[in-house]
C-alpha cells in the first residue's frame, strides 16, 4: 500500500508540474500575442518662452505617466538636447519600457533640400542613422525611418515631373519617390549596421499605401509599416472606405508584403480640444478595442502624452492625456489626468 501511495504521489506531482508548465506557457503565448501599447513623449512640453528649462522635471515625470498608464513604449523625437535624451531613454531602460526613436530632428528633411543632389541622399541617411543608432544601440528597440514617407513623395499641383501611381487616383511625384528611396534605404543600412537588433519602421498616412510596395519592390528594408491614423480616417485601419473603391485592409496589406503593422500615430484630431474630452476618449477608446482584436495589428502608440505648455491655444497643445496648468510665476506643471487616460489604462492594463 505503501508504494501503491507514493505513485499516486508521484502522479499527482507530475500532473501539476504539466498544468503549471501549460498555463504559463498559455500566459506567455497571450503576452506575446498583444499588442504593444505605447506613447508619444516630450521632452520639453512645460517649456515657455522667458522661462528655464524643463526637461529634467518633465521626462521623469512622463516616463511614470506611462508606467500608470499601462503602456510598454514610449515613442519620442531625436532632441538636439544629449542629456535629455540620455535621461530619457535611461530612464525608459530602468521602468522596462521600449522605445521607437523616430531619426529625424526638428523637422528638417534632407529630401526636401533641393541643395542637396539624390546621389548623396543614401550617404547621409547612413550616416545620420549611425550616429544614433551606435549611441544608442541596445537600449533602443525600435527606429521609425523619418516621418510619413507618403506624403514626401505625394504629387503636388505645382509638380510638372513623371509620375507614380498610387491606387485611389492618386499619384507620387517621381523624383521626389526616388529622393525618399534612396534617404530612407540609408536610414534602413544604417540602423542595420549600427544596431542590428533593432526594427525599423517606416510609416505612411492617409491612403497613401502604394509607396511602402515600391519601397519593398525597390529593396529597401525594414521590418515595419506604421500608419497615422487620426478620427478623420475613421476607426478601423481594416475596413477604411474610399469613395467607389474597394474596402482598404491596412494590416492585410502590410502582411501581403511581409511587414508588421502598427499604427504609429493615434488620436482624435484636434485631441481634446474645445471641452472635447470625452469625444478624445471615446474615440481612442474604439480604435484601442480594434487594435486589440485585431492580431495582424502588432503596436499602436498615442499621440501624444502630454498638453503642450507654449500651444495651449491652439489644437496641437490638447492632443495630450494629461493637462497642463500655468504656475503663479509663469512656469508650468502636469496637472489632471484626461477621461482618456483611464479609458486607455483599462485596455492597456486588461492584457
Amino acid at each position: 500500500m505503501r508504494w501503491f501511495a507514493i505513485i499516486l504521489l508521484l502522479i499527482g506531482l507530475g500532473f501539476a508540474a504539466f498544468t503549471w508548465t501549460k498555463n504559463s506557457s498559455n500566459a506567455s503565448l497571450s503576452k506575446n500575442m498583444s499588442p504593444v501599447w505605447g506613447v508619444l513623449v516630450r521632452p520639453f512640453a512645460l517649456d515657455v518662452v522667458g522661462k528655464p528649462t524643463t526637461w529634467e522635471v518633465g521626462i521623469p515625470a512622463q516616463l511614470n505617466y506611462t508606467q500608470e498608464l499601462g503602456a510598454k513604449l514610449i515613442r519620442a523625437n531625436i532632441e538636439s538636447n544629449d542629456p535629455a535624451m540620455e535621461l530619457m531613454i535611461n530612464g525608459a531602460r530602468s521602468r522596462d519600457l521600449d522605445v521607437l526613436l523616430v531619426l529625424e530632428v526638428d523637422g528638417k528633411n534632407p529630401v526636401l533640400d533641393a541643395s542637396i543632389p539624390t546621389a548623396a541622399l543614401y550617404d547621409q541617411g547612413y550616416a545620420f542613422a549611425t550616429q544614433y543608432a551606435s549611441k544608442y544601440a541596445g537600449r533602443v528597440q525600435y527606429y521609425q525611418l523619418a516621418n510619413e514617407v507618403s506624403g514626401t513623395a505625394a504629387h503636388q499641383a505645382s509638380d510638372t515631373g513623371p509620375t507614380l501611381k498610387n491606387s485611389y487616383d492618386l499619384t507620387y511625384d517621381k523624383n521626389r519617390y526616388e529622393r525618399v528611396r534612396e534617404y530612407t534605404r540609408g536610414l534602413a543600412d544604417g540602423v542595420k549596421a549600427a544596431d542590428p537588433g533593432a526594427k525599423r519602421m517606416v510609416t505612411g498616412h492617409w491612403v497613401l499605401v502604394d509607396i511602402m510596395k515600391y519601397l519593398i519592390d525597390d529593396k529597401v528594408d525594414f521590418e515595419i509599416i506604421g500608419w497615422d491614423w487620426y478620427s478623420d480616417m475613421g476607426i478601423d485601419p481594416a475596413k477604411k472606405l474610399i469613395d467607389n473603391f474597394p474596402a482598404l485592409d491596412l494590416p492585410g496589406l502590410a502582411n501581403k508584403w511581409g511587414k508588421e503593422f502598427w499604427l504609429a500615430e493615434v488620436n482624435r484630431e484636434s485631441g481634446s480640444f474645445d471641452n472635447q474630452d470625452q469625444a478624445q476618449a471615446s474615440y481612442l477608446a474604439a480604435v484601442a478595442k480594434v487594435v486589440q482584436a485585431d492580431k495582424r495589428i502588432k503596436g499602436m502608440t498615442i499621440h501624444m502624452l502630454p498638453d503642450m505648455a507654449a500651444e495651449q491655444s491652439k489644437t496641437t497643445g490638447a492632443l495630450g492625456l494629461v493637462t497642463v496648468k500655468e504656475n503663479s510665476d509663469g512656469t508650468w506643471k502636469f496637472d489632471e489626468r484626461k477621461p482618456a487616460f483611464a479609458t486607455l489604462r483599462s485596455i492597456f492594463l486588461r492584457q
